[in-house]
């Protein structure tokens, strides 16, 4: 697709450049905030990611089976840059602590079983056992020490 017959990009958000319906004028904001944080746009009845078509406007189309990471993990954020190609993996690894977790770190879990630290990492699907820890700060340091050296720039632990 060619966007930049489509849209103006201003500091990470998207303008129109054409007239794409009777009541949207040139010049206005083309994307919209979603629920989930992301930005899309609407052209030619069809859906786009802001920062996909954004990403594509400046390195071209993106290759498949490949992602673009929001560095900063502001999904509202599409800075050019603040967006990078990534695959699967490396943007999960960029990702924050959910609210599902309890330990307060990454790959840290607390064993019933064992009544100790579990600290595991995944990789392409597969988990990596890196082992059991009294300490949860020895626990933490494990899991960054595996996941940094992984998932380099990547990487995000939450203890920033």
């Amino acid at each position: 697709m060619e966007w930049n017959k489509i849209f103006e990009y201003r500091e990470g958000e998207l303008y129109w450049k054409i007239k794409p319906a009777k009541r949207i004028s040139k010049g206005s904001l083309a994307s919209r905030p979603m629920h989930t944080g992301y930005k899309r746009v609407r052209y030619d009845n069809k859906p786009y990611y802001a920062h996909r078509v954004i990403y594509e406007m400046f390195f071209g189309p993106i290759p498949k089976n490949m992602e673009i990471d929001h560095i900063d993990r502001d999904r509202s954020n599409n800075n050019i840059d603040n967006l990078r190609i990534a695959t699967k993996s490396q943007n999960k690894a960029n990702r924050a602590l959910t609210s599902r977790n309890s330990s307060g770190y990454k790959g840290v879990y607390w064993s019933k079983q064992k009544k100790k630290w579990h600290v595991q990492t995944s990789f392409g699907g597969e988990r990596k056992h890196i082992g059991f820890f009294d300490d949860i700060e020895e626990a933490a340091l494990a899991f960054e020490r595996e996941f940094n050296s992984r998932f380099k720039e990547f990487a995000y632990t939450g203890r920033d």
